[in-house]
């Protein structure tokens, strides 16, 4: 369907293009409109992945499962979040995660083939791709990288940062306290001290089975640092 200009100058990797790129490009490109109820699947793990997917309007929840369903982790994905685009290309063309309609989303997807001719024709898309993937390998790599921390609350955050999309938002991490020990390579009474810590000074609420993440331990790691565990 052919969309409006301002539409997709509000799209994250069309920022920077100028009035007469974005003009031509609704002019010779077909976007897909996609609108969802809420509790929808808009693409399943394991999917092939054959178009980029913005997030217009509404929230996204997305869901990751461990190896052997050991662990399931969530969290929401705002507007203008863009969905895998380092899944487009690649030996593993396929989506990582599950993403399921949070509220009421309206969601814009441009196909593979249009992606590439974009990524030809106009340098300043060309270039919002690349730092948009090269961006997302950079902070995975940090994360892999910093799991050598010392203390089971930094292996705690540092293992559910890597399985972020963003540093946004409140995470949903479904795993038994001694399934989560395993994972992070800490003693099951040390990782329940740890989780003990983040719930005292509000970081985390924990329950039989799960743990909810606040926004606040991501965007002031340093608080949790401070902790000795």
């Amino acid at each position: 369907m052919r969309i409006r200009t301002e539409t997709i100058a509000a799209l994250r990797l069309f920022e920077g293009l100028s009035l007469n790129d974005l003009q031509s490009i609704t002019r010779g490109f077909t976007f897909n409109l996609i609108s969802l109820r809420p509790g929808r699947t808009v693409r399943r793990c394991g999917e092939r992945c054959g178009e980029l997917l913005f997030i217009m309007k509404g929230s996204v929840r997305s869901v990751c499962e461990g190896t052997n369903v050991d662990f399931v982790f969530e969290e929401e994905l705002d507007n203008r979040h863009v969905i895998e685009p380092y899944s487009l290309f690649g030996v593993s063309p396929y989506y990582r995660k599950t993403y399921r309609a949070s509220t009421y989303v309206d969601i814009v997807g441009v196909d593979k083939r249009h992606v590439v001719k974009l990524i030809e024709d106009y340098d300043v898309f060309r270039l919002n791709f690349l730092n948009y993937v090269c961006s997302y390998a950079y902070h995975t790599r940090c994360r892999n990288l910093t799991m050598g921390a010392v203390g089971a609350v930094d292996k705690i955050i540092q293992f559910v940062l890597r399985l972020s999309e963003t540093d946004r938002g409140d995470k949903l991490l479904k795993v038994k306290k001694t399934v989560l020990a395993s994972l992070i390579g800490e003693p099951p009474v040390r990782t329940s001290a740890a989780l003990g810590k983040l719930k005292e000074i509000g970081l985390v609420d924990v329950g039989r089975g799960w743990i909810v993440f606040h926004e606040t331990i991501f965007t002031d790691p340093g608080t949790a640092a401070r902790l000795s565990l």
